[in-house]
């Protein structure tokens, strides 16, 4: 009964996507690289080219020839049959491999591809339009899928127009329903676990590219309500001469965390009243110090308030185990239980890959 559940649950999932971009060119690549994927799989019409155009414009030929030059593999899986593929001419720069044909959301082909290129499912990210062909067939195979609105630039038929227009209407129907729920289990889901913040490997995260590092307090650096003990002390220390960012973040007052100033004096900025889960508070001072979401990770011991928040920023989000139980408001205990039936909808997130597994 429970495998049944769980087949049940990963069905009705299938549709939806780890990421919504308007756009290809809206890619970042950086952020996919840290992540480990190094294989970007595209969906060709109405992804890269508007709907039966043959011919990539400029701009998308440069953000293709660009991953390219980055050292991403690059290949185009569509639909379309042999007759129309051969007349798509990429241009893009360099050779970029097109396989026609596949019968998405079927995944026999598309796993003949992924062999063909030498490349592994979990370091693949599939690109596309259509939910129901695109999506589905990458979360089958387990890829990072990422989805974009119909390419509409220059198209002036208007039935084309909406054709697109009805894929992203079922789309939003499946979203703002099933999907909704599934989607909030996604917000809540870390990209990793750990027991403690001492066993993260943080050199792994700077070598990753991650300059910024987000604490909460209570329970995650420190007993509820007390000083922040030495090896805490010791370890945000350890980041601040590596020249990394440090902030702690609580939703407690500022008072409280005033301490840190005796430790660190304004080598690590302190945010009280954080109002997590809300990124605003959160976001606006990113901004003021001039860092960027996608390399900062936020570490904490609450999926509600933490992780939901860091994945609301794009942030790279690791789940910690409360120190002390014993002391937490009503609310917090109620989250807690909450947090046990929402670990049932996770799914997987990337996770970044040390320098010695890139090795292997």
């Amino acid at each position: 009964m429970v495998e049944l559940k769980a087949r049940i649950l990963n069905t009705l999932r299938l549709p939806l996507p780890k990421e919504q971009l308007r756009s290809v060119k809206e890619l970042n690549t950086e952020r996919l690289s840290r992540l480990g994927i190094d294989t970007i799989l595209l969906d060709f019409d109405n992804t890269i080219v508007p709907w039966k155009r043959e011919l990539l414009d400029d701009s998308m030929r440069e953000v293709i020839y660009g991953w390219i030059k980055d050292g991403f593999k690059v290949a185009v899986v569509t639909n379309a049959g042999k007759k129309r593929m051969e007349k798509v001419d990429l241009k893009a720069g360099e050779p970029v491999p097109v396989f026609h044909s596949l019968f998405k959301p079927g995944v026999k082909r598309l796993r003949r591809v992924l062999q063909k290129i030498g490349s592994e499912p979990e370091k693949t990210a599939m690109v596309g339009d259509l939910f129901f062909t695109d999506i589905i067939a990458g979360n089958r195979l387990g890829l990072y899928t990422i989805l974009v609105n119909p390419y509409l630039i220059g198209v002036t038929n208007y039935f084309h127009k909406l054709l697109a227009f009805l894929s992203k209407v079922l789309f939003y129907a499946f979203y703002y329903t099933v999907g909704w729920f599934f989607h909030i289990a996604d917000l809540n889901t870390p990209n990793e676990t750990f027991e403690s913040v001492h066993q993260i490997d943080f050199d792994r995260l700077i070598q990753a590219g991650f300059d910024t590092f987000i604490f909460d307090y209570d329970n995650t650096l420190s007993w509820w309500r007390t000083p922040p003990s030495a090896e805490a002390v010791k370890l945000l220390e350890s980041l601040v001469s590596k020249g990394a960012t440090v902030i702690v973040a609580s939703n407690g007052r500022k008072e409280r965390l005033e301490s840190f100033k005796k430790y660190f004096g304004d080598r690590i900025v302190v945010l009280g009243n954080a109002r997590k889960p809300l990124k605003r508070r959160v976001e606006r001072l990113l901004k003021r110090l001039g860092k960027n979401p996608h390399e900062t990770v936020v570490i904490g011991d609450q999926l509600f308030t933490d992780i939901f928040m860091g994945s609301l920023l794009k942030a790279y989000t690791i789940k910690v185990e409360p120190i002390d139980r014993s002391h937490e408001f009503f609310v917090t205990r109620f989250l807690r239980s909450l947090e046990k039936t929402i670990e049932l909808f996770q799914r997987g997130k990337p996770t970044v890959r040390g320098r010695e597994d890139e090795k292997v």
